[in-house]
């Protein structure tokens, strides 16, 4: 890319979120058939339910008591470009999805707990306060009444639920552990005034039917699955369930006052999408069972998601249920024909469903994978009546498996009523995608990506979404760093020096970190942004003082002067940071050194410019392209660049080969930074075209000179350099009249030798060499003069046009008479 150079911060800005807040607390959102509303919180994955927890508690799954991840106060995704606020924050491997409490976010990874500052990214404070460890940590703590609450497995205890004093994340209380993994998410709800934590336990799928086959016949046949309650006040168990054939993975419960409900596996261990699994409902504070409906397809891999009357979820075996519970958990049951009725439906999908769906006025989006990634989809469905064939409206192909849940945006204000479905995928690289849709559409669009993690962020994921109510989103992928997105605060910055030059400068949204070049004729720097709203601030710091907002900086006679500007809208702030670098008179260096196809500024074929370096070159051009654009620019403005012919450069449109050392014209000069193009082409598309550029300073006191090689002839193949030859052994001489003769042993892999004979012992003096190629005999008889000789020999390999020696045999000494 045409740039001076590159910045040092690469994450990417994208067509954005808007997070003017995917979850912000604007009020309820309300299906219009539901007696519950969805009311926003502050600190919140998604609109919650109001009623149970204060706006700095995020007690359950999608922070919702209903686990459905509907919010209000998003903008559309392509208002802005979404921005990284932070570098690198990775705290650990495996780490917790994170949790918003007011200004912090906590995390936890293996037996640590970590507070972590969500403008900056800083860790506050951490300590190793777990008694078990988070595993995978698939889904984030809970956070209730100042305390915060984590699922950890204990060596030799099993599965328990953790208690961590949420300011000095010290440790509360641990409860017993149960046998089983802990996959389930977490949830907290307070009834009568106390606090309740419920969860559950399973076996991993590829470890179901070994496990099964190893405890069959014993006495518990395979009761490693358990769900149940403990007490927030000591941890203490409340109640538990067992189940000998089933277990609970990633199918957290909803929870109300009267009833929890969840679903389980199947009981299949050689199979995901059979028939047998089961939806319980449990009074919430003895575990006593109030109804059951049992022989469902595939097992349940999401949380049972609530609206009004009706609970929807998916399972393995690629069905969507919808199924009616009265107020005091009463299940509904499929009719005794078999036919679907309003009370209990459900939609066969066809493959997998493993996240939780999101329901809102009358339809629900799921997300449907496959083992093949381009079968992936969303599907929308109506669910406004009993499910069928026929209530699939539309579906959207996705990237990957959509496993983590969505979260559904519904703007206020907008008069379309559009939704927009912001959604991860279990493939890389873990960014951000939307769906948009809006009532009554019923042709699908496309699913749009609206942030890309980039580098060492890239990973696939399985994590939700968590959104701050000032609109700032934090997740993470399988990459384990911790990412903070916000909206685009402006789209441009542009530098001009007090003579009306401007300074060149790729500014991208998401990079933060610039290094611009000023010669020595530059007094002051004129900053200019572009794009930024009227709620929009900014403000500059010259080498650490504040300026304020006023937009020039002075740039005095130091060597580099830094500029930070600030930008500001309400509570998001971001800071981007412009080194300015100024050169002399004497300066012969290089700011643009690019080589691109027909003329654009992007893709640039040569490594990337470096100071000191002076030797670029192409990887191998395969095409049958002839010309390319080369684009040069000196450091300083006023120092002079030439571009001179040295091996295989054709005259520019009249073909013929240019003598070397023949001087090219630039053809174009770029009116934003004064950078020269010329075009290089190649009279011989076979040989490597080979460019001189010479920087000559202003006061003509240096002069540099850059190598550019287009590499256009086809390598010769690597020839393996062969192992070397043993050593030879066994090596005896005897001596003759006026000559000597030498045995020796075959060295193995040998196909020659060298013998060396000379008269001292150190081989400087009356040196001679014999070879002895491909041998039939081990022994070589050499005419010498009378005297005192030294000899040893070496065996050598020859293999491809290459020779490789062995190690020398002792030395022999002999008298020729």
């Amino acid at each position: 890319m045409k740039r001076r150079i590159r910045v040092s911060i690469a994450v990417a800005a994208m067509l954005a979120f808007l997070l003017a807040g995917v979850c912000a607390f604007a009020g309820s959102v309300s299906d219009g058939s539901s007696a519950d509303s969805v009311t926003g919180r502050s600190a919140a994955a998604v609109s919650a339910s109001a009623g149970n927890s204060s706006e700095d508690d995020w007690t359950c799954f999608q922070n919702s008591e209903n686990n459905n991840g509907v919010t209000t106060r998003a903008a559309t995704p392509d208002a802005a470009h979404a921005v990284s606020l932070w570098g690198d924050v990775k705290t650990g491997n495996s780490v917790t999805p994170p949790l918003i409490v007011g200004e912090d976010l906590y995390v936890a990874s293996e037996k640590t707990v970590y507070q972590i500052d969500r403008r900056t990214g800083n860790v506050k404070k951490k300590a190793e306060a777990l008694h078990g460890d988070v595993g995978f940590a698939m889904h984030p703590m809970v956070y209730a009444d100042g305390t915060l609450y984590a699922v950890t497995n204990a060596d030799g205890e099993g599965t328990m639920i953790e208690a961590v004093d949420g300011k000095t994340l010290q440790p509360r209380w641990h409860s017993r552990g149960y046998t089983g993994l802990g996959l389930t998410q977490l949830t907290y709800r307070k009834i009568n005034g106390k606090g309740y934590l419920y969860t559950g336990t399973g076996v991993y799928d590829h470890q179901r039917q070994r496990y099964d086959e190893a405890k069959a016949g014993s006495a518990d046949n395979g009761t490693l699955r358990w769900f149940f309650c403990v007490s927030a006040e000591d941890g203490k168990t409340v109640w538990s369930v067992k189940d000998a054939e089933r277990g609970f993975y990633w199918a957290g419960a909803c929870v109300t006052d009267r009833y929890v409900v969840f679903g389980s596996d199947n009981g299949d261990p050689g199979g995901l999408d059979t028939d047998g699994s089961v939806i319980r409902s449990l009074d919430p504070l003895t575990g006593k069972e109030i109804s059951r409906v049992e022989g469902l397809k595939g097992d349940f891999r999401s949380a049972i998601v609530r609206d009004g009357d009706f609970l929807y979820a998916g399972t393995m075996g690629g069905r969507f249920y919808r199924i009616r519970i009265g107020e005091d958990g009463t299940l509904a049951q499929p009719s005794a024909s078999g036919d679907e009725n309003g009370d209990f439906s459900y939609v066969d999908l066809g493959k997998s469903i493993r996240g939780a769906a999101v329901v809102y006025k009358g339809r629900a989006y799921v997300g449907v994978s496959s083992k093949s990634t381009g079968n992936c989809r969303y599907v929308v469905l109506d669910i406004s009546r009993a499910l069928n064939k026929n209530s699939e409206i539309y579906s959207v192909p996705v990237a990957g498996t959509p496993t983590g849940a969505p979260l559904l945006s519904v703007p206020e204000g907008d008069p379309s009523g559009a939704r927009y479905l912001y959604f991860t995928c279990n493939v890389k690289p873990g960014g951000i995608w939307c769906i948009r849709d809006v009532p009554r559409q019923t042709e699908a669009g496309a699913a749009e990506q609206v942030f890309v993690p980039e580098g060492a962020q890239a990973q696939n994921c399985i994590s939700p979404l968590a959104v701050s109510g000032d609109g700032i989103l934090y997740y993470k992928n399988d990459s384990n760093y911790i990412m903070a997105i916000a909206p685009r605060l402006l789209s441009g910055v542009k530098l001009t020096t007090d003579k009306g030059k401007p300074l060149s400068v790729s500014f991208q949204p998401g990079m933060r970190d610039y290094q611009v070049i000023a010669d020595d004729t530059a007094a002051s720097v004129k900053l200019a942004v572009s794009g930024k709203g009227g709620e929009t601030s900014c403000s500059l710091s010259v080498n650490g003082e504040e300026q304020g907002e006023t937009m020039t900086a002075k740039l005095g006679d130091a060597a580099e002067t830094k500029i930070r500007l600030r930008v500001k809208r309400g509570a998001v702030c971001v800071d981007y940071h412009f080194t300015v670098v100024r050169v002399t008179e004497k300066d012969a260096e290089l700011s643009v050194l690019s080589l691109t196809e027909d003329g654009r500024y992007d893709d640039n074929l040569l490594d990337e410019l470096t100071r000191g370096q002076d030797r670029y070159q192409t990887k191998q051009l395969e095409s049958g392209k002839d010309t390319y654009s080369l684009w040069v620019l000196p450091l300083h403005s006023e120092a002079e660049v030439h571009v001179y012919a040295r091996e295989n450069v054709r005259v520019p449109e009249k073909g013929g080969l240019l003598k070397a050392g023949s001087e090219l014209d630039y053809i174009w000069r770029d009116e934003m930074d004064d950078s020269q193009k010329y075009v290089i082409g190649s009279a011989d598309l076979n040989k490597n075209t080979v460019v001189d550029v010479r920087v000559t300073s202003k006061d003509k006191s240096t002069t540099r000179d850059y190598l550019v090689t287009l590499n256009r002839a086809k390598p010769r193949p690597e020839v393996k350099k062969p192992a070397p030859p043993a050593k030879v052994k066994s090596v005896s001489c005897k001596a003759g009249r006026k000559k000597l003769t030498l045995k020796w042993k075959k060295a193995s892999r040998a196909t020659g030798y060298e013998i060396t004979v000379a008269k001292d012992r150190k081989f400087r003096k009356g040196k001679k060499k014999v070879r002895v190629d491909r041998p039939k005999k081990l022994t070589r008889t050499i005419r010498q003069k009378k005297g005192t000789k030294y000899v040893r020999i070496r065996a050598y390999v020859r293999s491809g046009g290459k020779t490789v020696y062995g190690p020398y045999s002792k030395t022999v000494r002999v008298k020729v008479r």
